[in-house]
């Protein structure tokens, strides 16, 4: 696996990082927001944040195609997940919350794929 690709999913959930704190933030002292809006909130950024750090951890890894796999398919998860959670807030359309359980599906496939890789390899080092 070229350490590109592992580079593009550090940045990836760095990025995720950042907007996990951003919206944290807005959520706070910007957006008026219900309990109940404000409940979904915590959920999407706390989601964002976890992922965030499990991306960054799986892509410090040496190179691994498998870890990368399975960095992406989190990415994707916390992505549709969160972001999903952040647009119906912030825009008032509730249809973008269709996204949010494909989301969770998505990073159940990750750890399953994460299990898969972790049964299947012997020379996978964990920091």
């Amino acid at each position: 696996m070229e350490g590109d690709e592992m580079n593009k999913l550090l940045l990836f959930g760095a990025i995720l990082g950042l907007i996990s704190v951003i919206m944290g933030a807005l959520g706070d002292h910007a957006f008026a927001l219900s309990s109940e809006q404000a409940e979904s909130m915590d959920t999407a950024i706390r989601y964002n944040m976890l992922y965030a750090i499990l991306i960054v951890v799986l892509a410090l890894q040496p190179s691994e195609k498998k870890l990368f796999l399975a960095g992406f398919t989190f990415a994707l998860g916390t992505s549709l997940f969160s972001f999903s959670i952040y647009a119906a807030l912030i825009s008032g359309i509730a249809q973008f919350t269709y996204l949010t359980p494909i989301g969770g599906i998505t990073i159940i496939f990750g750890w399953a794929f994460l299990i898969y890789v972790a049964l299947k390899s012997k020379k996978i080092v964990i920091l």
